[in-house]
Parts: structure tokens; sequence; C-alpha cells
């Protein structure tokens, strides 16, 4: 073998080593790719698992604030009801022992006219001395009291049911005035003993999301604001309505205020200016954590000593 072929020889030897080795380097940097990719995934995926604990966290201990007063506030309606119930029952047993009567006031009818002049004479005189006519008004006046506690009821546990559900990702069309009566059901034994609660809710303002964050967002909102009121209490004014391609909410508070120092700081997480006890200091983070989620915004004006509003601004949902 000549020196030249040497040469080609060793050039060629060389040139299959650096490819080989290029070759490894690059399957090495794919291997280290791939296995970041995964770590990435497997942390967005804890990252997620963690936010979903936070918002179940911050949730439960909304709900351990609110659990007396929501009681409170199905005990109230569910024992006038029942009083409702055996006062009527009362009631039923009086006019069944008439109803029992007509098969007798028909045989009279027809065969014994006097005994029948005596019947109606004892029916009448037991419809004066029970008083038929309060009766017959207090057992309509004691119905719609009924139905009306009921009612009651029902949208404190409709709220509650919304609220449970709010680790679901569906996101459908809603009426953003129901989620509004749905959160102040759930917080209105607090609300209702201190607070003056204004609402200017226009009806059909559709948003696109998750009703129950939406909902967690809203009682958040609220119970800051009765916080942030104290003993001393004062007004709630709730005003929705739309503004070209948005719906827009207000939640305004004649409470202690915020200084501007806090604002640029009340949205990061574990920050509160609560007393301990009255506060986790993620409330106000997941919420905008939850309205961004939303592509909506949430937008704070605050004045020392004289109060706070929130503005919630959600794209107006396109229905079909």
């Amino acid at each position: 073998m000549s020196f030249n072929d040497q040469i080609v020889r060793v050039q060629t030897i060389e040139t299959i080593r650096t490819l080989v080795a290029d070759a490894i380097k690059r399957r090495l940097t794919e291997q280290t790719l791939h296995n970041r990719v995964t770590e990435l995934h497997k942390t967005n995926k804890a990252l997620n698992e963690t936010q979903k604990q936070l918002l179940r966290s911050e949730r439960m201990a909304s709900i351990g604030q609110l659990a007396a007063g929501v009681a409170h506030e199905i005990n109230n309606p569910i024992g006038y009801v029942a009083s409702n119930l055996d006062t009527l029952s009362e009631y039923l047993d009086l006019f069944t022992s008439l109803a029992n009567q007509v098969p007798s006031l028909k045989d009279n009818l027809a065969n014994n006219a006097d005994a029948l002049q005596q019947q109606i004479e004892q029916i009448y005189q037991v419809s004066i001395e029970e008083e038929f006519g309060y009766i017959t008004k207090d057992s309509h006046d004691l119905l719609q009291e009924t139905k009306k506690g009921l009612t009651r009821v029902k949208e404190i546990v409709a709220g509650l049911k919304t609220f449970s559900h709010m680790d679901e990702d569906t996101f459908t069309h809603f009426d953003l005035s129901e989620v509004i009566s749905q959160a102040l059901a759930v917080c209105w034994n607090q609300l209702k003993y201190k607070v003056e609660v204004i609402q200017h809710i226009a009806p059909d303002l559709f948003i696109k999301g998750n009703k129950g964050q939406i909902e967690q967002v809203l009682v958040n909102l609220f119970i800051n604001a009765l916080h942030a009121m104290g003993e001393e209490g004062g007004s709630l004014t709730i005003i929705s309505y739309e503004h070209q391609d948005f719906i827009k909410l207000t939640v305004t508070d004649t409470g202690c205020g915020i200084e501007d120092s806090a604002i640029n700081k009340m949205f990061d997480p574990f920050y509160t200016t609560k007393p301990v006890g009255l506060g986790t200091g993620l409330g106000l983070s997941i919420s905008l954590n939850i309205i961004e989620k939303h592509q909506a915004k949430i937008d704070v004006k605050s004045k020392l000593n004289f109060g706070t509003c929130f503005t919630l601004t959600f794209p107006k949902a396109k229905l079909n």
C-alpha cells in the first residue's frame, strides 16, 4: 500500500470516527431532550395538581368560614316550613271532618229535611267557632310562606352544588346574574346583619366559563368586602352590565380601603392584611388565576378609609 493510500485510509477512518461521534452526540442530545421534555410534562402535571389542591384548599377555607351561616340560612326556612306544616295539618284535620259529613248531608237532603237543617246549623256553628274565614286566608298565606322558604333552601343548595363542582374544567354558557344570586345565597347570613346589599343586576348577560369557579371568585369578593367593612358594617354595591363586546361586573364596598403599596401585592399568593383566622392569603391569587383562565380581567381601585371597587370584565359569550 502506497503512502498516499495510507493517508486516504487514515482520512477515511477519521471521517467515519467523526460521523460516529457526531451521531452518538446527537443521540445523547436527543435522549437528554426527551428526558427533559418528559420531566417537564411531569412537572406541569404536578403543578396542575398543586393548583387544583390550592383551589380545593381555598374553597374548603371559604366553606369553613361560611358553614355556620349556611346552616343557619337553611335551618331558618326549614324551621318555619315545619311549623307551617304542623298548622296546615291541623287545618286539614278540621276540613277533613267536614268533608266526612258530605255523605250524611246527601242522605238527609233526600230523606230528612229536619236533620239536614240541624246538620247545616252545626257546620255553620263550627265555622264561626273555628274562624273558617281566617283559616282559609291563613292556609293560603302559610302555603306561600312555605313555598318561599323551600325556594330559599333550593337556592342555597344550588349555590353549594355549583361550588362543589368548581374543579371541573367544563366551560358552558351561563347567565352571570344566576351565579351572582347563588354566591349571595351562600354567604347571605354573614352579609345580612351588617351590610346593605345594593344590586343593579342586568338579566341575560351570558358568558362562557365554569360556573363553580366564577362563584368562588364572587364569594371571595363578597366576604372580603364584609371583612373590610368590619363590625360597623356598610354597603356592598353589585352592578352588572353589557359594554360593547364585554360583560362587566363591579363589586364596591364602603370598607377600610387598601393602601397603594398593598394593591400591588394583593394578588400575590399568601399575601393578606387580614387578622389571623380570617384568610389564607390565597383567595385573590386564586381568583386572579380563575379570571385569567376565562380570558377575563380583574381591576381594583381603592381609597384608604373610603372603600374598594373590583371590576371584572368578561368576554361576552357568542350564542348561536
